[in-house]
């Protein structure tokens, strides 16, 4: 008996100690699995760096076609580029002069084989053109069009099978352009007049397209649209604009919430050049006021609305094809948010962008929304849809200019590159910046609230992996195929290293 105690004792000392070696390593490993779902990629050596000046930007273009990626690291005196394979083959390399430095931006390219066009414009949409990076024959070549933008401004632009398309509006009117560029650089015009079409502003006055799309900063009008990747994770602080364009794969879809009544949805598909148009009801609240705030996000087929005052918010989303409202919730400041997995999260701040705060009560909540920005985001998930609901506050700077992510503060801008160009580096780079109000819901399929934690989503994994990284330089993420890259560059080893995550 004694033995036996004593064997006991002795087999549960050595299962103590496994424990003591083999948890730390289960606990790592579970670790690894749902904070750092990510490897090596490719390690890309700047063997074409000259001098020692420091690099700060790069950039990636992607030809989805012909299964090739080539990355651009600006070494402040070349602009080297480095062509692969999606199987990671080196194709090409070459030094170019860089970006010609009368354009600020990069908004859309062109690919023809080894041949990559990127288009460009200044800030102050006053001059366009373009260079073309020849891999083959390791040359590039700068183009400046004498196309102007005059009567008209600049919305958006769009890049899809070897065509390149700009979108503006007249000022003052109802029409919609749309300027279509080939890897020749030649270019045709083709607009649309939307004059007959119901629209209404914020106070459902008959008013333009223009009046929807334009705030007023200062004495001049500006136009602050956001470009939305809907297969990305998008932060309230960029959804929380009320004019968005959604990119897809024949066209774009601009969606307009400033006015009271409707969500105005516009659709362009190209390359046939059709217009489609709904208006669609918003949700109403029970006693209207001046302070009504409203938005929408479009994700497919489903149009998902809030409205929000400090008093109550309601929330819908519709199926477009059918006009079927497939749900419907509703929320008062004396009531329980029963439908939101997080708590109530305030984050960010002029001085502490990384604050995070939580508050209980639901009153808080509404008077935080409807003081600011209102916002709706949509990312499915495994068991349905994780939807974010908020409020987005725009910070002023030192100057006093409102702050908002991409337009006009370089925010989400590697050098030369925009969200114009990159929307999901846009996305990526959004959660700073801003000072945001939000819930975290998990719906199913049949959009029933589900009980559960939120998951992380891919950024959550690449800012994680990204806060490990020393001394990150010329970050950058973009798509490749069903995966995320994420970039930056070893000073110590003059490599860009790139990093997939699923």
């Amino acid at each position: 008996m004694g033995q036996h105690s004593t064997l006991t004792k002795h087999i549960s000392k050595t299962l103590r100690n496994m424990l003591k070696k083999i948890l730390p390593l289960l606990i790592f490993a579970l670790l690894s699995n749902n904070f750092y779902a990510q490897e090596k990629f490719v390690d890309i050596p700047n063997s074409l760096k000259q001098g020692i000046r420091s690099v700060k930007d790069a950039f990636s273009v992607v030809n989805e076609d012909g299964k090739t990626f080539a990355v651009f690291i600006d070494d402040n005196k070349t602009l080297n580029g480095y062509l692969y394979n999606y199987d990671l083959t080196p194709i090409a390399s070459y030094a170019s002069e860089g970006l010609p430095n009368r354009y600020d931006e990069i908004i859309g390219q062109t690919i023809e084989g080894n041949q990559m066009k990127l288009f460009l414009k200044s800030s102050n949409n006053k001059k366009f053109g373009s260079i073309l990076f020849d891999f083959d024959n390791s040359t590039s070549v700068e183009t400046q069009f004498d196309f102007k933008l005059r009567n008209d401004r600049f919305l958006q632009s769009y890049s899809k099978d070897g065509e390149f398309y700009i979108f503006t509006v007249d000022k003052r009117s109802s029409i919609l352009n749309t300027y279509v560029f080939n890897h020749s650089g030649e270019y045709s015009k083709e607009s649309f007049d939307l004059s007959d079409r119901p629209f209404r502003d914020d106070r459902n006055v008959p008013c333009t397209l223009d009046d929807l799309i334009v705030e007023n900063a200062g004495f001049n009008k500006i136009v602050t649209l956001a470009k939305i990747d809907e297969t990305t994770p998008n932060a309230i602080d960029v959804t929380s604009n009320t004019t968005k364009i959604f990119e897809r794969e024949n066209g774009i879809v601009l969606t307009l919430d400033k006015g009271k009544v409707y969500t105005y949805i516009i659709e362009l598909k190209v390359p046939d050049m059709q217009v489609d148009f709904q208006a669609v009801s918003k949700p109403q609240l029970l006693v209207n006021g001046e302070f009504d705030k409203s938005n929408s996000y479009l994700y497919g087929d489903k149009l998902f609305q809030i409205t929000g005052n400090q008093k109550e918010m309601r929330f819908q989303v519709m199926d477009l094809n059918t006009e079927k409202i497939l749900k419907k919730l509703y929320l008062e400041k004396d009531g329980d948010i029963a439908f939101k997995n997080s708590p109530i999260i305030q984050e960010g701040g002029t001085y502490s962008p990384n604050r995070v705060r939580e508050m209980e009560k639901t009153s808080k909540f509404l008077r935080k929304i409807s003081a600011d920005d209102i916002g709706l985001a949509v990312i499915p998930n495994e068991s349905g849809y994780q939807i974010t609901m908020g409020g987005n506050k725009r910070l002023t700077s030192g100057g006093g200019a409102m702050a908002m992510p991409g337009f006009g503060v370089p925010i989400a801008t590697a050098g030369a590159v925009t969200f114009y160009f990159n929307p999901v580096y846009f996305a990526y780079s959004s959660y700073s910046g801003s000072k945001s109000t939000r819930i975290e819901c998990l719906f199913d399929e049949n959009f029933e609230h589900i009980e559960g934690d939120v998951p992380r989503n891919v950024f959550d994994d690449i800012k994680s992996f990204a806060d490990n990284v020393s001394d990150p330089r010329a970050e950058n993420v973009f798509k490749l195929g069903d995966f995320y890259i994420y970039g930056s560059y070893n000073t110590n080893n003059h490599v860009y290293e790139l990093t997939k995550f699923e």
